[in-house]
């Protein structure tokens, strides 16, 4: 996502109207991001006081499938309550575009307006109350699709409760190609190319109002036009705006949770019992398709931390994220020494910031020595930049003492069930000291930063008999395809043998401990270690109630964005496998909500997303801004983190933010991931660049990764293109060795496209970036011609008249 216009207003003197209310100050400009560059920015100097309502508004050029604008405030010293966004509702976008939102605390301001494909102008004005509060009084839109002759008039319509006086009328209209007329009587804010206005009126009165524009000159079947029209007004006998809690600013509550696979009862698990995180769910937006970079603790952690690629950060291993360890022994030297974790940035821009439980893994962190050496007590510190209050992790219940075998090997009970209170374990204990933190926290004197990590359900799967009757044993099933896929790769698997290395779930007669085989694990035993996953996952899922309820009770629900994130999936023996360490599904792909203030609950999102995309989200969020990794270096894509803001999709669940998501794993030879909307792309690169293996996984027709698709017939031309859409520059951020190999290569001229769909007169097939295609066509599969439809096509196409008597193809062009 592209930064296109910078609006500012800066504190100054205050300023003294007569008018009821009086627009203060008025900020203009054009913007275009067809090409990514900045090509507008306009800023301004006026006070800002408390009561004050900052509108910002938009007129583009698009009626089609476009980015929709965001409006982010990325700087300055003062803060505002939650914005209100409005819009007209033309074809898939809207045209016209209204933000307005209170100040709460004077100071200074800097708005960006961000989007992508689309040519705009924009006005940025400040409204101010003689007395009182201002209200917004109504609201008009239009949306003409209908491409109307010329010479064709609209009016935005206004009614209201009450009889006004004195009120500001701000309206955005936009023609395609038509030339907009305004009234006389007002002010045209911005003109561009006369065919996006913004105008503005301060004389609106009555308990009605209409505003006419005649459009004229515009090309024929181009003439589509829409617009926005707001009318503010002073608030009768309302006070003016409390003086705010110290702790409201824009809160953020940081759930993190250990081995969990997104099989909560909001992503359709009906066996489940998590009524805690799903209320969460109800409260905002559900990430179906949500995926950790690298399925391992530390480097998951340290990528999502920092916003980039493991990679990137060096931690691709149990190694630490920051200068170089003391302990010799370990491969502990990192080069980005500087790096900035999402905490240690919040601090700041003047957070208070504290957590307990496991948010960093504590092996791939410690405290810094002053020639930069970091130590080896990350069990205790986490990582001392991050975090305004002390780091000490509670003591809480473990697992039962560890045993022998009869090899000698030392090994601990796998699944556990104790009668004991659900508070005397580890993430009870973890849950009390985060109560205890968010009380200290929101009676300071500024927002805060509070992170939450949960042990379970990492291995041991020990959790309260209480948890455990949850569930009966007989509802739950061994894995359905506990057997390696067809076609599997030497790559596809891994040594690491999580469960089977140290843990048991038998004794023989002489208390030894019965060491787990590499077959596939009996029914009963599947059974027993499912059972207790899900009352490991009940037990945490009751602890994040406390939380929220306790968040609730402090009144800080309506002024506080909450995280829920697991750091890796689990395979619960689908594959024969018990752990993560792969770049299979189930190791991958995470739970994931976001739940922040102004934004659409309940939302559901199928888009490929990833942990690192976290840290610029709660930038945009929080009106902070992105972070160059390391500080003051250069980015010459201009992408500061290798994540991407999610926020469009807080704004339209059905949004995408990226084509796929990128996760890689391995040692020596990498595995790169590419999973989309549908498919998983895996490269196994070696170290010289050349690609020695590859999968290809597809979940609509394949959700248990039976067979590998590869090397199946028919496959080259997804192969071909999403190969090459792994290597696009904005979706291999941060994955060098990836970007430096060569692309598959092609052995046939044409290259045909499996999964292609024709609905609606809509024909559309799998996504990818950096790639084209060209739509071929016959009326005879077995002797017709193919002949050349539409060339250079970059997205799913619309066929004005489909031919029922014609067939399609999707050629892959090379």
């Amino acid at each position: 996502m592209k930064k296109i216009l910078t609006l500012m207003a800066l504190f100054l003197t205050a300023l003294c109207t007569q008018a009821a209310i009086s627009i203060i100050d008025t900020n203009t400009g054009g913007f275009s991001s067809g090409t990514g560059a900045v090509t507008g920015s306009v800023s301004t100097a006026v006070s800002l006081q408390e009561g004050d309502v900052i509108v910002v508004s938009a007129a583009t050029n698009k009626k089609g499938d476009v980015s929709p604008i965001t409006l982010v405030q990325t700087g300055g010293t003062g803060s505002t309550d939650g914005q209100t966004v409005l819009y007209n509702g033309l074809t898939t976008y809207p045209t016209s575009w209204g933000w307005f939102m209170t100040v709460t605390n004077a100071g200074s301001f800097t708005y960006e307006l961000r989007s992508e494909y689309i040519t705009a102008v924009a006005s940025l004005h400040v409204l101010r109350a003689n007395g009182g509060s201002i209200a917004l009084a109504g609201s008009a839109a239009w949306d003409d699709t209908d491409n109307a002759d010329n010479g064709f008039s609209y009016s935005l319509n206004y009614s209201f409760s009450t009889n006004l006086s004195g009120a500001v009328l701000i309206e955005a209209i936009s023609a395609r190609t038509d030339l907009v007329s305004e009234p006389a009587t007002y002010t045209e804010e911005i003109n561009g190319s006369d065919k996006r206005v913004i105008a503005s009126h301060t004389a609106v009165s009555g308990t009605s109002w209409s505003s006419a524009y005649t459009l004229s000159g515009g090309d024929v079947d181009k003439q589509t036009s829409g617009a926005l029209g707001m009318i503010f007004t002073e608030g009768e006998g309302a006070e003016p705006p409390p003086t705010v809690s110290p702790y409201e600013g824009t809160n953020v509550l940081f759930i993190a949770i250990d081995d969990i696979n997104p099989i909560l009862g909001s992503f359709g698990n009906t066996l489940i019992q998590t009524p805690n995180m799903d209320r969460l769910a109800e409260r905002g937006t559900v990430f179906l398709n949500a995926h950790c970079q690298w399925a391992v603790c530390g480097p998951s952690r340290a990528s999502l931390m920092t916003g980039l690629m493991p990679e990137q950060t060096g931690v691709m291993g149990f190694t630490k994220m920051r200068g170089d360890a003391v302990n010799d022994d370990r491969d502990n030297a990192r080069g980005v020494t500087n790096i900035v974790t999402i905490p240690q940035l919040f601090i700041e821009y003047g957070y208070e910031t504290a957590a307990v439980g496991k948010i960093n893994d504590n092996r791939c962190v410690g405290s810094i020595n002053p020639d930069g050496t970091i130590n080896e007590d990350g069990y205790s510190v986490d990582d001392p930049p991050s975090w305004s209050y002390g780091f000490e992790n509670p003591p809480g219940v473990g697992s039962t003492t560890a045993v022998r075998t009869n090899d000698g090997v030392t090994v601990k009970l796998a699944a556990e069930s104790v009668d004991q209170p659900a508070t005397d374990f580890i993430d009870g204990a973890i849950a009390t000291g985060g109560l205890s933190l968010l009380n200290t926290l929101a009676a300071g004197s500024k927002p805060f930063f509070l992170g939450v990590g949960f042990k379970k359900p990492h291995l041991p799967f020990l959790a309260p008999k209480s948890s455990w009757d949850l569930y009966d044993r007989d509802d739950f099933n061994p894995a359905p395809f506990p057997y390696a896929m067809a076609n599997a790769t030497p790559y596809t698997f891994n040594s690491v043998t999580e469960l089977r290395n140290s843990y048991y779930l038998e004794t023989d007669s002489s208390g030894n401990a019965l060491q787990l085989t590499f077959d596939i694990l009996p029914d009963e035993q599947q059974k027993l270690l499912r059972h207790g996953y899900y009352a490991c996952i009940s037990h945490v899922d009751e602890q994040i109630g406390r939380l929220l309820d306790e968040l609730d009770a402090l009144g800080l629900a309506s002024n506080t964005i909450i995280v829920l994130w697991g750091d890796h999936g689990f395979h619960l023996g689908d594959h024969n496998e018990w752990g993560k360490h792969t770049n299979l599904e189930q190791a991958t792909r995470v739970p994931f909500i976001i739940s922040a203030p102004g934004y659409l609950p309940g939302q559901v999102s199928t888009a490929p997303v990833g942990l690192l995309d976290i840290f610029p989200t709660l930038c945009e969020l929080s009106g902070i801004p992105e972070p160059v990794q390391p500080p003051n270096s250069v980015d010459p894509n201009d992408r500061p983190l290798s994540g991407r803001s999610l926020v469009p999709i807080l704004q339209d669940a059905s949004a995408h933010v990226q084509t796929g998501i990128m996760n890689h794993y391995g040692s020596g030879t990498y595995g790169y991931a590419y999973r989309t909307d549908r498919y998983r792309y895996t490269e196994w690169i070696d170290s010289s660049g050349v690609i020695q293996a590859r999968e290809l996984y597809d979940y609509e027709l394949d959700p248990l990764e039976t067979v590998n698709l590869a090397d199946e017939p028919g496959y080259e031309g997804l192969i071909y293109q999403f190969s090459r859409s792994m290597r696009n520059a904005d979706e291999a951020h941060g994955c060098d060795r990836l970007k430096s190999s060569a692309p598959a290569a092609a052995t046939s001229a044409n290259l045909t496209l499996r999964g292609i769909e024709l609905q609606n007169g809509q024909i559309s097939w799998p996504d990818a970036a950096g790639v084209s295609w060209n739509l071929m066509s016959t009326s005879n599969l077995t002797s017709g011609t193919w002949t050349t439809k539409q060339t250079g096509i970059t997205a799913p196409i619309i066929m004005p008249t489909p031919d029922p008597q014609r067939f399609y193809r999707v050629d892959v062009v090379q």
